[in-house]
């Protein structure tokens, strides 16, 4: 039922685009298309632009470092057993320095720390860089394949971004592009096309840049604008669904690291769905309904890994915003004094709600 509504939502698109094309072809003239990727779709690094340059570990998750700690191994594997008790304390403490190493977090201003950045800003077409279309890691890339097909990959450009970062930040970047791209061909108006955390991209740059006028058509797939069942971490509720585990595993063959950690995660699910199932149940509640064992995680875990990151926090449903960021001020995962605090929310005068800051927010989450 999934893949048949994702194929549908894509033969829309298409049809949208080809529509608002069809015009132009008849002039010969073909209105250039913007494509960006959501949470996870560029690389990032560590001294980006030089010799020393790295590469994080893809959602700072260093699966390599994990595996050679042996306390990390011991204690997970204490997971399969309901006859085992497993020490949270030192699982805890051992993932934090792991999570904690890549650079993948934020500063506590919700900025990328110094050198961090992607090596694939791009302000020429795709016609130039055809690997991004044979990439399979995300829907995206496929879709920009197809769309060249269609009116030409000279005409098609990729919004590369780090998405870890406030969208409204972005979005100042995609004007940049949109600049770029109307130069380039000689078009009045471009179209643009963003899926997941791209669709919070697209929402804010029409909020700030809609008087400019020069934006065709936007067209966002699975968007995350309306907000993220993953953010539910940030009102501390994360029972996990044992369903929904094995089919992620499943699906993380081949999507995470680009499929380089394929064996790693095979190796997972040959322990067997019953096992798994063991693990989900002790961490629903061992951990996810003990509040003092919750709260351990929170601090040594999600703290250190990407809780000064921006875009998590701006995929919480409007609704539940204010929720959220009172429970993270009162575990000790908000700072109200830092910098990510005044990026992302602040407290209206008369009212004791916290609203998202950006318009963008304001709209899109009613």
């Amino acid at each position: 039922m999934k893949r048949a509504s994702k194929f549908i939502c894509i033969m829309l698109v298409f049809v949208s685009l080809i529509c608002s094309t069809s015009v132009a072809f008849a002039k010969q003239k073909v209105t250039p298309v913007i494509v960006m990727h959501g949470l996870g779709g560029s690389d990032l690094f560590n001294n980006v632009n030089t010799d020393e340059k790295s590469m994080i570990a893809q959602y700072g998750l260093d699966t390599s470092a994990m595996l050679r700690n042996q306390t990390i191994v011991q204690e997970a594997i204490k997971l399969l057993d309901n006859g085992r008790k497993v020490n949270y304390t030192k699982l805890f403490t051992e993932l934090g320095k792991v999570l904690g190493s890549t650079g993948f977090n934020c500063t506590a201003d919700g900025n990328a720390q110094k050198g961090q950045g992607i090596d694939c800003e791009w302000y020429d077409s795709i016609k130039n860089h055809p690997e991004y279309a044979e990439l399979r890691n995300f829907s995206i890339n496929s879709f920009a394949k197809q769309i060249s097909g269609i009116i030409g990959a000279k005409n098609v450009y990729a919004f590369n971004y780090d998405w870890r970062l406030d969208v409204a930040e972005t979005a100042k970047k995609l004007r940049k592009l949109v600049v770029a791209v109307k130069k380039q061909t000689g078009a009045d108006k471009v179209t643009i096309v963003g899926m997941s955390l791209g669709g919070a991209v697209i929402s804010a740059y029409m909020d700030a840049y809609k008087t400019k006028n020069d934006v065709a058509k936007y067209v966002i797939l699975n968007g995350a604008h309306l907000g993220l069942d993953a953010t539910r971490l940030f009102r501390l509720d994360f029972i996990l669904d044992k369903k929904s585990v094995l089919a992620y595993l499943k699906h993380l063959e081949t999507a995470f690291e680009g499929g380089a950690a394929q064996s790693k995660i095979r190796a997972v699910r040959a322990l067997g769905d019953a096992r798994i199932g063991i693990a989900v149940d002790k961490l629903n509640k061992e951990v996810c309904k003990n509040p003092k064992v919750r709260k351990m995680f929170y601090l040594k875990v999600l703290k250190v890994w990407l809780a000064n990151c921006p875009s998590p926090w701006e995929c919480i449903p409007y609704k539940e915003f204010g929720a959220c960021v009172k429970q993270m001020e009162k575990i000790g995962i908000l700072n109200k004094k830092s910098g990510l605090y005044k990026k992302n929310c602040t407290l209206p005068q008369n009212s004791g709600q916290i609203y998202l800051k950006f318009k963008v927010g304001k709209k899109a989450r009613h």
